[in-house]
């Protein structure tokens, strides 16, 4: 959904609602009445009194044609806009309508208390009320065609916006979100949108200064086909030279081989120092675009497009990106922050389900160190997140980009409390290690470090007992892996033994994060012989497994 229009009487708060929406989402609110104005350089009250009503109709019916050319745009009519011949069809062929319906009293003593109002000029607040409920008697039938309907009565503009957006999501429409993650005197917009995302890309993109003229658009050869034509399509529909590097898909990808097939097409295609690179792809994907964005001319735009739950929730915020070194995960990277996140809910049904799994793992993972709450939401929606519901997907996504951002904006460069992200990550990265990348998913591989971290948080964070057994179950009704012990996995010794690798490792020891309580964590530094000394229960004893 690319548009929305509110119609409804006079004094209904259109301009004022469509305002306190366009927020909301990132969109641009546009007040019919005002943009008339503008195009005939004269104030409504002066083109009525010059061209009586008719003839500000048909500069009003111009405008809103010209009005509804737009995107991500809330327009706001007025009263009688929806009346001219073919109005109502050209709104809603734009996308859906909203009429604001309220007692022809109440508006009219809203609108008079206003004033500026040509029609109730001279008008008590009884008389405007006639002239309303002859209009809406009139108009009846025109709003009755809006998609839908909302009472505005006794509510203030706040709650009728919320009451559009519940309107809109039952009828099928949803408009998106935007966040805004701020880094100092720099802010990037995370857009959650339910439309593929290439029409929403090629408008970031030509509101860039200095604005680009290629941009490259790296994915795999699993997103590719699916998703890069939507994307390149709309790019060159705006004037942009986009063309496409596909990458083989999956982990082993992440590597400074491909990071130099990326510089290298990008500079076959004469990509500039102002140009911007577009990273269409899960988090390998993102990572590795985004390394060559830090490091092509010393730095160029990128637009993160993450196409899977785990890239949307986790790795497409925040600005970490890099590639794997034999020696371990995440070794050779930058900071480097994206322009935009274009975060779409429609590509993820195309994504298998063990990915999906992956992609709540890391959720449920923002839930332990933030909000308890979302990690018992998680659980109690599990069904629904596993089939992907829209709208569980939507809030999902939502509640994790709002708690990394919050992180991010405080410790950019991982300085300090950014590092209780890498919850469950320690041996996370060393079950990937071990099991060779791709064996299990990143998700399904912290998921099992989670388990390790919450055992450990008992031992040393004053973790209520059973603290591990929660978390435990947690993954399971998420349908993750959760027991250490499982056939097939390594052994504790080696595991320790590979998580000496760890960024955050100093020798002997390692900063761990830890939960003394689900939605709340700290980070310790742990010595590795206490922590295979905590751990060894787990492990049968501490004897490490064959693999």
């Amino acid at each position: 959904m690319r548009f929305v229009t509110l119609i409804g009487l006079m004094g209904a708060g259109k301009s004022t609602v469509a305002r306190v929406l366009a927020a909301r989402w990132g969109w641009q609110a546009m007040d019919l009445d005002a943009y008339v104005e503008a195009r005939e350089n004269a104030t409504v009250a002066q083109l009525f009194g010059a061209r009586g009503e008719h003839g500000f109709r048909q500069a009003e019916a111009a405008a809103l044609t010209d009005a509804l050319q737009g995107r991500r745009r809330l327009l706001s009519t007025g009263g009688g806009a929806p009346t001219a011949p073919g109005a109502m069809d050209a709104i809603l062929a734009a996308g859906p309508a909203v009429w604001l319906d309220g007692s022809p009293r109440v508006l009219a003593e809203r609108a008079t208390a206003q004033g500026g109002r040509p029609l109730l000029a001279g008008r008590d607040p009884e008389a405007a009320a006639q002239v309303l409920e002859l209009q809406l008697r009139t108009r009846r039938a025109h709003y009755q065609r809006a998609t839908a309907r909302v009472s505005v009565d006794g509510k203030t503009p706040e709650q009728v916006a919320d009451a559009v957006e519940e309107a809109l999501a039952a009828a099928g429409h949803s408009p998106g979100r935007r966040l805004d993650v701020a880094l100092g005197d720099r802010t990037y917009p995370i857009h959650l949108i339910d439309d593929l995302p290439g029409a929403l890309v090629a408008d970031v993109a030509r509101h860039l200064r200095p604005r680009p003229g290629v941009a490259v658009v790296v994915t795999d050869a699993n997103v590719g086909p699916l998703y890069a034509a939507e994307v390149t399509d709309a790019l060159t529909a705006a004037g942009f030279r986009a063309p496409v590097l596909t990458l083989p898909a999956g982990e082993a990808t992440k590597s400074l081989e491909s990071l130099g097939r990326v510089l290298d097409f990008a500079f076959a295609h004469q990509a500039s120092r102002r140009d911007l690179l577009i990273a269409l792809g899960g988090g390998v994907v993102g990572d590795v675009t985004g390394f060559a964005a830090a490091v092509l001319h010393r730095g160029v735009d990128f637009v993160q497009i993450p196409t899977s739950l785990l890239a949307q929730v986790d790795s497409s915020v925040g600005g970490k990106t890099g590639v794997n070194h034999a020696t371990g995960k995440n070794l050779i990277g930058a900071f480097w922050q994206p322009r935009a996140v274009v975060a779409s809910q429609r590509v993820l049904r195309t994504l298998p389900e063990r990915e999906v799994r992956g992609g709540l793992a890391e959720a449920l993972k923002h839930g332990l160190i933030a909000d308890a709450r979302l990690a018992t939401w998680c659980s109690e929606h599990a069904p629904r997140l596993r089939a992907l519901e829209p709208d569980a997907v939507a809030h999902l996504v939502e509640a994790c980009c709002r708690i990394k951002a919050d992180v991010v904006a405080s410790d950019e460069r991982e300085g300090g409390r950014r590092a209780v992200l890498n919850f469950g990550h320690t041996f996370g990265h060393a079950y990937e290690k071990l099991l060779g990348y791709g064996t299990l998913t990143h998700g399904e591989a912290v998921a099992l470090g989670m388990v390790l971290a919450a055992h450990l948080s008992e031992a040393f964070a004053d973790a209520p007992r059973g603290t591990a057994a929660v978390v435990r179950g947690l993954l399971a009704d998420l349908g993750l892996p959760h027991d250490p012990r499982a056939p097939g996995l390594p052994g504790l010794r080696d595991l320790v033994d590979a998580a000496h690798t760890d960024k955050k490792a100093h020798g002997k020891s390692v900063g761990f994060v830890l939960l003394p309580r689900i939605g709340s964590v700290l980070i310790r530094e742990l010595h590795w012989r206490h922590i295979e000394n905590a751990l060894a229960p787990v492990f049968d004893g501490g004897a490490a497994r064959e693999r």
